[in-house]
């Protein structure tokens, strides 16, 4: 989408430089119209190299200054030093001085834990930690209070939150490593899930990336702040409707509404951070909040911006990031299990092949061998039937780009090149100008129906093309959703 996107600044991240690295404390907050931070809330922290990060000055405000330097908390946390600073509280590097260990403590400001709202929301976030044990959600050691001071132990990471992944990336991130977080995303959303929390909050910024024993890559969901717990004990919601939680270029459309969140909600947002792992921006962005939440509730996704000769995109890969992107939860994956078996299918060229049409535009295997535990998925607007299309290309600069070869195939029509000789349903002519696409249409041999597509044409021009044999005229830009709507149309014409 055309725009820009304001400061992540829902999300803030702060950093304070740190010898050869950077110590960083991810979290969120919201922005007020001059674009400063007012509501950041600490969330994890992290030691990462050195990297072009805009520092925050924040407010004076804090817990305490330089002589809460060797306070001791509960007899056990000795703080060592000042790791982030924001408008909800700050996050401290820790020592447990019975173990040893050095932990992270994140304490909330003392006026905001005289708050009975914001006190509750981080007796809350400690709960939802507290109810999880998984390798890929950050751990909780503790939780207390000592006089005015609340405060969370959590295990200290050392690495980098996903968000500084995709920017510190030169190009694009490997689909390999793109596969392997996901995947570690949706095992956390399973755990997650299962318990009956909603995350609601899920982000780069909020997928921290350290390391396992063995060296690997290890993924830990962080930031539990605006999670929703599924509790009988809970009297009162901490989010009333009519408020928003959430930062917005991750925020599902029935976050948007300030509606009841599910666990849908958790996999929409998956569906965003897939996005901007492929493509370095997420799906949907504007100049305002209010624009990229309009585009969340309206706009279907577009088709993937990558580079030329950037790693292709399997179709199925592309279909389950639609699906995830669906405006309603109905129409998504059911669960987090459902998308990593998709993923993994995706993938594999063996699978693949077994789900997608053959040449012929039939399956290889019987209906019962093929059948997958996954519902059919469905778009906004309707998937076009599938059929047979074919690409043909004329004069001297394009139209159309790679990427709609792509978005057509993760709608399951078959995609010819230039040169097949075998008959296709529909053709598609990308033609430089008028001219161009009329002289083919006077050498062509056969005419299928055609859509023709050309930088500009007038009425008249128009017109004329439709009289040489064009079923349809589309100017440049080509967008995959007038495309796919034209192909729609055609199909339907073809089956009456």
């Amino acid at each position: 989408m055309s725009g820009t996107l304001p400061p992540r600044g829902g999300p803030t991240r702060l950093v304070r430089k740190d010898g050869a690295g950077e110590v960083v404390a991810n979290g969120e907050g919201a922005a007020n119209a001059d674009g400063a931070a007012n509501a950041d809330r600490v969330a994890m922290t992290s030691v990462v190299p050195a990297s072009p990060h805009q520092a925050f000055t924040l407010p004076a405000t804090a817990v305490g200054g330089d002589d809460t330097i060797g306070r001791v908390l509960h007899e056990r946390y000795e703080l060592l030093r000042r790791l982030g600073r924001g408008g909800m509280g700050e996050v401290w590097l820790a020592k447990h001085l019975g173990l040893g260990s050095e932990v992270a403590v994140k304490m909330i400001h003392g006026f905001l834990a005289k708050n009975t709202e914001e006190s509750k929301r981080f007796v809350h976030e400690a709960h939802a930690l507290s109810l999880l044990s998984h390798p890929n959600v950050v751990r909780v050691l503790d939780f207390g209070r000592e006089g005015e001071t609340q405060f969370l132990v959590m295990e200290l990471l050392q690495g980098q939150s996903l968000g500084a992944r995709i920017e510190q990336t030169s190009g694009l991130m490997p689909l390999s490593d793109v596969v392997d977080i996901v995947t570690q995303i949706t095992e956390a959303l399973d755990a997650v899930h299962a318990i009956g929390i909603v995350h609601r909050d899920l982000k780069p910024d909020n997928v921290f990336l350290t390391e396992d024993v063995r060296g690997r890559t290890q993924v830990k969901v962080v930031d539990f702040g605006l999670a929703h717990v599924d509790d009988p004990r809970d009297e009162q919601p901490l989010t009333v409707t009519g408020t928003l939680a959430g930062t917005p270029q991750y925020m599902s459309p029935e976050q948007c509404r300030s509606l009841r969140v599910g666990p849908s909600a958790d996999l929409y947002s998956l569906g965003c951070i897939l996005t901007e792992m492929l493509q370095k921006k997420p799906p949907f962005s504007g100049n305002t909040t209010v624009d990229i939440i309009t585009r969340h509730l309206f706009t279907p996704p577009s088709a993937l911006s990558r580079a030329e000769g950037a790693e292709p995109i399997p179709p199925l890969l592309e279909r389950l990031r639609l699906d995830l992107l669906a405006k309603t939860p109905d129409r998504r994956p059911a669960t987090a299990e459902e998308v990593r078996e998709r993923l993994s299918a995706a993938v594999d060229p063996v699978r693949a092949e077994l789900l997608l049409p053959d040449r012929s535009g039939a399956h290889a295997e019987p209906r019962f061998r093929r059948a997958s535990s996954w519902p059919a998925p469905s778009h906004e607007p309707a998937a076009p039937t599938a059929g047979t299309v074919r690409f043909a290309r004329v004069g001297r600069e394009r139209v159309l780009d790679d990427s709609m070869t792509t978005a057509l195939e993760s709608r399951s029509f078959r995609c010819l090149p230039d040169d097949a000789t075998e008959p296709c349903d529909v053709l598609i002519l990308d033609a430089t100008s008028v001219p161009d696409a009329e002289a083919w249409f006077l050498g062509a041999a056969e005419r299928p129906p055609t859509i023709v597509c050309v930088r500009s044409a007038s009425v008249e021009a128009i017109s004329r093309l439709v009289s040489a044999g064009a079923s349809a005229v589309l100017l440049h830009p080509v967008g995959p959703d007038a495309l796919l709507k034209k192909l729609d149309s055609l199909m339907r014409r073809r089956r009456r």
